[in-house]
């Protein structure tokens, strides 16, 4: 049975079908979230995830192509998690080896929560081409050549759109509160 058969099948109440699409799909999004993610647990709350929206979105949407979406859910569900893990791992990694650790106080948490969610604000309201390779970048860790074979474009367009997607971060997260230029 073809995708767009079960899909008409579940909009006409028979739910019970998009077990087909699962079970056809499943093995392949779970691996895309684990080779962006590196991590079964999280690759699994992933694929897990990108059912359960897909199947929303078929209701909205009967003329969807299932397979090519449902990667692209996986794949900004993936982003969104490299981007919270990339500042978490920032915070961390930002005092450097045998570097006296300052004593968490009640303002300094206050002060790094707030610049967390200034970057992810600044991160989230520029355009997804600059967000996605960004992400890919910093938080996946993957090669420019990895990024450009993820999406489907140029090598050439990944250097552009890293190197826009900079400077279009920094002036976002400037403009947040509390934004300020030794952050970044």
């Amino acid at each position: 049975m073809q995708d767009q058969e079960v899909i008409a099948l579940c909009r006409q109440g028979q739910t019970a079908n998009y077990a087909l699409l699962v079970e056809r799909y499943q093995k392949l999004i779970f691996g895309l979230a684990l080779h962006l993610l590196r991590s079964p647990e999280e690759a699994e709350d992933v694929a897990q995830e990108t059912f359960i929206r897909m199947y929303r979105q078929i209701e909205k949407n009967p003329d969807i192509d299932f397979l090519p979406y449902a990667k692209r859910v996986a794949s900004n569900l993936c982003l969104d998690r490299l981007r919270r893990r990339a500042v978490e791992a920032r915070y961390v990694s930002s005092t450097l080896p045998g570097e006296v650790i300052e004593k968490q106080t009640p303002e300094r948490t206050t002060m790094e929560k707030a610049e967390r969610i200034a970057l992810r604000q600044a991160l989230a309201s520029l355009p997804s081409m600059y967000r996605e390779v960004l992400v890919l970048c910093y938080g996946a860790e993957l090669s420019y050549q990895q990024i450009a074979d993820q999406l489907g474009v140029p090598l050439s367009i990944v250097k552009n759109r890293l190197y826009r997607g900079k400077r279009l971060l920094k002036d976002a997260y400037l403009q947040q509160e509390g934004g300020s230029e030794n952050v970044l």
